[in-house]
């Protein structure tokens, strides 16, 4: 059984797409499910959707995250407040 989760990324202009969803995937078990980005002046802010198997995963892809001095802003949105 795979849980579905959001998390709300903001990230420079230095920083690519790519970058963000090789991160995302590195961590294991992780799979992207939808990604929704839009350029608001210096920044990319969106929203990944991604599935996991295992629950303990989640703390450890924000701290990664936040880890990356080009993501300025990662924070999850609970699944009732969105679909895919």
């Amino acid at each position: 059984m795979s849980n579905l989760f959001f998390l709300r990324i903001m990230y420079c202009n230095a920083a690519n797409l790519h970058g963000v969803t090789t991160m995302i995937e590195s961590v294991k078990g992780l799979r992207i499910r939808q990604l929704n980005f839009i350029n608001r002046g210096r920044d990319y802010v969106g929203v990944v959707a991604f599935e996991t198997s295992r629950k303990e995963d989640v703390p450890d892809l924000i701290h990664l995250l936040r880890g990356n001095g080009n993501i300025s802003k990662v924070e999850t949105i609970p699944g009732d407040v969105l679909s895919c």
